[in-house]
């Protein structure tokens, strides 16, 4: 049924789909084994869902993959996803799946997570995959959970341990990936310990996303229940701790790499890749592949055929934009391209880089009297450029001229 809706959907030719649910890593519990065209059978999962909709995701090998379709997965709770971390990296690296993946651990401290469960005591085995495997492909062995039966805790299916094994899994595979986190400060019971362990988390992995929040008692959960309330943290605890929380997580900044400079090829590399269906996730794709080093001759070659690319969808676009300011954009001609006589590769000279940004949105600041246009790069990463409606729907490259903690500053380029 998913597959026939993704198929009457790419028929409209979106520019986007979200794959979304409560747990996104779960799906497929409940549903019998997934049939292969070979008639093998395999449980299906996450990773067979997405494996079966990558081929149907729009395609627009016309124009250089400008407005092929994108695909972003929606939040998974750490279990699940963790049995298939290595699979997932993979299919993140996908030309049409942004590398972004939002996991809530909660907290980094087990005793907070697991409180005392008893090895074994897991309802689901999922938590029991990461413990000793850094592929990412599941262990057998239980992580080694906290024995004080008198901690209550979130009764989590998963330790910090499970967490850890997946992000470094993913980290491995795509060290671009955007990994968004939650965090609940004060949970009833957590000690300074605990708390110390959640900071530590997130200084660890530096998540560019951090949705923290104060624990409140939901009526008619666990939490909400005598045992838990005489353990109730004093708000005070609760808002320093929440404090410190929000400024571990302001103390560093994770889209400095936007301003790196990007080989030409990459971008050569983006437009052709996202022009073109591929099974091949082994191989490195989006915004952090570099081409080889290659000839001074064989460079050129290959950077006149980029110009020629990113020029061709200027003339396309030309004729039909009606709402935008010439000042938005920036011409480059080929005197701007520095080649290194020594590797061949070729780079904007004296320019920051560029990076594919697929556009979405307009957001307007009345108060500010701001208006923009909105989009995202491969990991997901928000880029606004001064508002021009002919930009939503498709992908251009964008010079990024300012990054912040929370999106990046740019400017449309197109080519002579």
């Amino acid at each position: 049924m998913l597959l026939t809706m993704f198929q009457n959907y790419s028929k409209l030719f979106p520019k986007q789909v979200w794959l979304t649910s409560e747990d996104t890593g779960a799906y497929g519990l409940d549903l019998p084994p997934t049939i292969l065209e070979n008639g093998k059978k395999v449980k299906t999962t996450i990773v067979t869902l997405l494996e079966a909709l990558l081929p149907l995701i729009p395609q627009d090998i016309e124009n250089n993959g400008r407005k092929s379709g994108m695909l972003r997965l929606g939040m998974t709770n750490p279990p699940y996803m963790a049995r298939h971390a290595k699979k997932i990296g993979e299919i993140l690296g996908h030309p049409n799946v942004f590398e972004f993946l939002h996991v809530p651990v909660q907290s980094g401290c087990d005793d907070v997570l697991v409180g005392g469960k008893k090895e074994g005591e897991f309802v689901s085995e999922p938590a029991n995959n990461l413990a000793k495997n850094n592929s990412g492909e599941g262990a057998n062995t239980n992580p080694l959970l906290s024995t004080s039966l008198a901690d209550k805790g979130m009764n989590r299916e998963y330790t910090a341990q499970v967490f850890t094994r997946m992000c470094e899994t993913l980290l491995k595979i795509r060290p671009r990936i955007t990994l968004a986190t939650d965090i609940i400060c004060g949970f009833p019971g957590e000690k300074d310990s605990s708390h110390e362990k959640t900071l530590a988390l997130i200084k660890k992995f530096r998540f560019p996303i951090v949705n923290i929040s104060q624990f409140y008692p939901r009526p008619g959960t666990m939490a909400a229940g005598k045992e838990f309330q005489k353990r109730r943290i004093p708000t005070n605890v609760v808002k320093k701790r929440s404090s410190e929380v929000t400024k571990t997580f302001l103390d560093y900044q994770t889209n400095n790499w936007l301003l790196d400079p990007l080989p030409l090829e990459s971008i050569k590399e983006e437009s052709q890749t996202a022009g073109n269906n591929t099974d091949d996730t082994n191989s490195v794709h989006g915004e952090e592949s570099v081409s080889a080093a290659v000839s001074p001759s064989e460079s050129m070659s290959s950077l006149q055929s980029t110009c020629h690319s990113l020029s061709t969808v200027t003339k396309q676009e030309e004729n039909n934009k009606t709402n935008s300011d010439s000042s938005n954009t920036t011409l480059i001609s080929q005197s701007d391209i520095l080649l290194d006589p020594n590797t061949g590769v070729s780079s904007l000279k004296n320019l920051p880089p560029l990076r594919r940004v697929w556009f979405s949105d307009t957001e307007i600041n009345s108060k500010k009297k701001i208006q923009q246009t909105i989009g995202h790069t491969k990991q997901h990463i928000k880029i606004v450029v001064p508002r021009d409606d002919s930009l939503l729907g498709c992908c251009y490259p964008v010079r990024i001229l300012e990054v912040t903690k929370w999106h990046a500053v740019g400017e449309v380029v197109k080519m002579e």
